[in-house]
């Protein structure tokens, strides 16, 4: 406003926050001859790109405002030897105090949007305890808490039961959730205070704290879930293969989303920020190479963002994040206008991803953490059917070891059909 001229431009919001955080806007004496050199300063401190060398709180500016506007004769305002007239150096200490509290609101701005020194990326691994192996690797069995400091995932010790596990990512332990049996596809409440999880058929969700889990409604062969900051689970599960949203103190879960010609299932859904769009992948009979698509919340109106993709995310820094063949790709994404803008790009090699299922093993925290397995596009769970009697007594079936998934008899009880790695697999 003093210049006429914008301190920072950049063709992108992306470029214009480069600009802010990596340079420095030219003098306004430079734009302005007549700038008063006190000015200049008070701009120069205002937009100072270490936050100690900037004005540590608004009385300190209020004060060199003050000096400034009460100490003309020290303003060097007379320029090649002339001698502003009275008027004119009434206007010149208007308009500077006016561009300095102009100043103060962007170097305050700056400051807001400037992130705290930029902090070097730290990479490590989580080795589970002996005797301890990841498993329902179907779906996610992993899931990082909002702030990053919690991961949960689901594991079983030896040939026990599967139940879910938290550590904190500030201690080397993992504690087993008691009540959590049979666990599948964790994930996390808004605040981080509860886990989300599927057992038995039924939705449910437990304290981080302790106590007992809480059953919220059906939720059977969970395919992703996301919890919103509006109290709202919203889910992939079968019979329906499409979304399902429930209330998180419980009740029945109400169909979201609709199967357009051609699809078999909706899977792996995230709720945007704001919680007015819902983030899904579509397929048909080949679960690992579907679409990717959005759904308003508010108006219902659906749109395909891309092809040959499955399981996405939003990340934090503003990409689109999918698996696609044992890989993470990342595309940028406008949040605004809810449109992918720009081309797909490698971000993360060799990721284990269910070949039948689609779903990848990473997850997101909101500070921009991620956590993932290692691993491939494969056959995540070799299953071999088996019998039981009513008294208990185990007998295998004469069928090969496979990735046998929701086994169907039919009603004579001679035949089973079962999903498989192919899109459909009968014995």
């Amino acid at each position: 406003m003093a210049t006429g001229r914008k301190a920072f431009e950049g063709k992108s919001q992306a470029s214009l926050i480069a600009k802010i955080l990596e340079s420095d806007p030219p003098p306004i004496s430079s734009l302005r001859p007549v700038t008063p050199p006190a000015l200049d300063r008070v701009v120069k401190k205002c937009l100072a790109k270490e936050p100690e060398k900037r004005w540590q709180d608004a009385s300190d500016l209020c004060d060199e405002l003050k000096w400034i506007t009460e100490s003309g004769a020290q303003l060097g305002l007379s320029t090649a030897g002339a001698t502003p007239s009275p008027k004119s150096r009434s206007k010149t200490l208007l308009w500077a105090a006016a561009s300095l509290a102009v100043s103060a609101v962007v170097g305050l701005t700056v400051w807001h949007f400037r992130p705290e020194q930029p902090r070097p990326v730290t990479r490590f691994t989580i080795s589970l305890p002996a005797g301890q192996h990841l498993v329902g690797l179907d779906t996610p069995a992993i899931a990082l808490s909002p702030d990053g400091t919690r991961l949960a995932y689901i594991a079983a010790q030896g040939s026990g039961l599967q139940q879910l596990y938290l550590r904190a990512m500030a201690s080397p332990d993992a504690r087993p959730i008691p009540g959590t049996e049979g666990a599948v596809n964790p994930f996390f409440s808004p605040d981080g205070q509860w886990v989300g999880f599927f057992a038995s058929g039924k939705l449910k969700k437990v304290s981080v704290s302790g106590g007992a889990a809480v059953t919220l409604g059906d939720g059977m062969n969970p395919q992703g879930a996301s919890w919103s900051s509006q109290g709202m689970i919203t889910f992939g599960s079968e019979p329906a293969a499409v979304l399902v949203q429930v209330s998180d103190v419980g009740g029945t879960p109400q169909a979201l989303t609709r199967l357009e010609k051609g699809e078999t299932d909706h899977d792996w859904p995230e709720l945007l920020p704001g919680d007015k769009t819902v983030l899904f992948a579509a397929s048909g009979d080949d679960r690992a190479n579907g679409q990717v698509a959005i759904q308003s919340l508010v108006t219902g109106a659906r749109r395909s963002l891309m092809q040959g993709a499955t399981h996405p995310h939003y990340a934090p820094s503003g990409q689109l994040v999918y698996a696609q063949g044992g890989n993470l790709m990342a595309v940028p994404f406008d949040l605004q206008r809810l449109a992918v803008t720009g081309a797909a790009v490698p971000v993360v090699e060799g990721v284990l991803q269910s070949t039948s299922s689609g779903g990848a093993q990473y997850s997101f925290s909101a500070t921009g953490s991620l956590a993932y397995v290692t691993g491939a596009a494969q056959a995540t769970e070799q299953r071999s059917p088996v019998w039981v009697s009513r008294n208990g007594a185990v007998q295998p079936l004469p069928i090969p070891v496979h990735e046998y998934l929701t086994p169907r008899l039919s009603p004579d009880g001679h035949r089973l059909a079962a999903r498989g790695e192919r899109p459909s697999l009968a014995v």
